[in-house]
Formats: C-alpha cells, structure tokens, sequence
C-alpha cells in the first residue's frame, strides 16, 4: 500500500515476493493483529506461506509450512491468524 492507503504495485510484474516452486492454489490469506506478518493458504499444494511486512509495506518471505492436508473433501479450509 502506499502512503495515502491505495494499493500499489511493488514491481513491474506485481508480485511482491516469489512464493515457493509448490506453492499452489492460493485461496486465502491472513494478516497477523499488530499487521507485521501476512500468510497466505495454498490449499492446492497443502501449504502455508509466511511473509513480513516491511516499513515501506513490501512483503519479504519468511516461511513456508508444508505437508499440511491438500484442499479436497476433507483438507485445510480457510486460515486465521493472531
């Protein structure tokens, strides 16, 4: 975001940071209570994204959670974070 509140593109492309190679079918994300971590759901490929919001708001990979259940009938369903 940028000063004034309005999204803004961090690059030409627009992609803040490279998700993982696995990192498929994202379908939800969550931003922490204090705003400092973003973590997006991959139910695709049954993995979690961690990244940290930097002071100019640009987004920095921190973490990847895998081998969680895969969206299906009965895999991971929306995500929250605290």
């Amino acid at each position: 975001m940028d000063k004034r509140g309005k999204l803004a593109l961090t690059n030409e492309v627009g992609i803040a940071a490279p998700p993982s190679a696995n990192s498929q079918g994202v379908i939800d994300l969550a931003v922490t209570e204090d705003e400092k971590f973003v973590y997006v759901q991959n139910a695709v490929s049954g993995t979690v994204d961690g990244f940290r919001v930097e002071a100019n708001g640009s987004l920095t990979k921190v973490t990847t959670a895998e081998d969680l259940p895969a969206f299906d009938e009965s895999g991971m369903e929306g995500i929250a974070a605290v």
